[in-house]
């Protein structure tokens, strides 16, 4: 198939995924989130607090969010997401001029980031600025879980662009910037860990011409944790507290939601110890590699919340540049297929039955996650494959 048919091909993908996100909206929903705001909001009015001196992290801000958004306290109509700031202080600093503006104004810059940071991740991964970057960020604004990202203004694709841009300015050798970026994406842990930790492996494999990312990276946060505890010197305590009422209001990891709270868990920690060993042996290997079998395994212990399907961009942008043509590579691009033609029957299902057609965009993303597992295990268990299918040659 030629590049012009492909990429006409991925604009219709694109038009179908926003006008079946358009027509979730007309339903009452921004992202499949009630309420006048949007999920920004939760983190500009905190932002807004601490630049007035206030504790982001009060009752007093909680319930103004609550207010906004819901037009009500939460414990008043029932609801457990109090919307209380979720974030440390240091993971605010990115974004925290915000907080001076308006949040229209505020938000509108969100929502210009994000589509931005979408944009270039794709170049960014694969490390090059060609045809096919550009037709992987059509495709990407074709997925569903990234376009209620985007229509929510959620932070992780601003925090997501950020070690997106660490991983790349790494792999091109400006470690310094490259740790820098690092430390501000750790602002939201769970998105900056799946590629952060096989980044650190990669150092150690050649530390004497690495070691600046990794000093980097360790004096910026430092900084960061610094500059948090003079600004609010009880913040640690409170984001502690934050973090409690947080699970309990988000959903579970997938392990978690299969095999229970126990089971899940003691599976979610193996898997990472495993990990972990994992990327120790193969640490030589080329980081990309080592980052797309790092989300593989986090996507399953990480909270299951669609916009944290935008991690699964390392993995599959990786196998499908690289991954030989056999059956998990021919998985794939069954499982992709599935993802944009989802939208496709969302619509029809909207039309027909409104709850049934809410969620069929979320739910034919995770698929995608079988084949990218069977590749995982092959080049841990399989020294051969992993030789064979490692982009070292390609990599700096």
């Amino acid at each position: 198939m030629n590049y012009a048919l492909r990429f006409t091909l991925a604009i219709a993908c694109v038009a179908t995924a926003w006008w079946y996100a358009a027509d979730v909206a007309s339903h009452g929903y921004i992202g499949l989130h009630r309420g006048p705001t949007d999920d920004f909001y939760s983190f500009w009015n905190p932002s807004r607090a601490l630049l007035e001196g206030a504790d982001p992290y009060s009752t007093a801000v909680a319930e103004q969010t609550q207010k906004a958004t819901y037009g009500a306290l939460a414990r008043d109509i029932g609801l457990t997401n109090n919307l209380r700031l979720a974030y440390p202080v240091a993971g605010m600093f990115p974004l925290l001029l915000l907080g001076w503006l308006p949040f229209r104004i505020a938000d509108t810059l969100m929502f210009l980031l994000s589509s931005a940071l979408v944009t270039f991740s794709t170049p960014w991964i694969r490390g090059k600025w060609d045809r096919d970057s550009l037709l992987g960020a059509a495709l990407a604004f074709a997925s569903y879980p990234i376009i209620v990202a985007i229509e929510m203004r959620q932070p992780t694709l601003f925090y997501f662009g950020l070690i997106a841009g660490s991983f790349a300015l790494a792999r091109s050798r400006r470690f310094g910037l490259a740790g820098v970026a690092a430390a501000l994406a750790v602002g939201k842990p769970q998105v900056a860990a799946p590629v952060l930790l096989p980044m650190l492996f990669w150092t150690l494999a050649d530390w004497r011409n690495r070691k600046r990312f990794m000093v980097t990276f360790a004096a910026s946060t430092l900084m960061l944790f610094a500059a948090s505890f003079w600004l609010s010197p009880s913040w640690l305590q409170l984001w502690i507290a934050s973090l409690r009422e947080y699970v309990g209001y988000v959903h579970p990891s997938l392990l978690v939601g299969i095999f229970g709270p126990k089971a899940g868990c003691a599976i979610s920690s193996v898997l990472l110890i495993a990990l972990c060993v994992a990327l120790w042996l193969r640490r030589e290997s080329d980081l990309w590699l080592l980052a797309a079998l790092s989300v593989t395994i986090f996507i399953l212990v990480i909270q299951a919340e669609p916009y944290n399907l935008v991690l699964l961009l390392f993995p599959v942008l990786w196998a499908v540049d690289n991954a030989p043509r056999d059956l998990p590579k021919s998985m794939l691009n069954l499982c992709l297929v599935l993802v944009w033609l989802g939208n496709v029957i969302g619509l029809v299902l909207l039309h027909e039955n409104p709850h049934g057609g809410l969620g069929i965009g979320m739910v034919t993303a995770y698929p995608i996650i079988i084949p990218l597992l069977i590749m995982a295990v092959c080049y841990c268990v399989n020294p051969e494959l992993l030789q064979a299918w490692d982009n070292t040659a390609a990599g700096p």
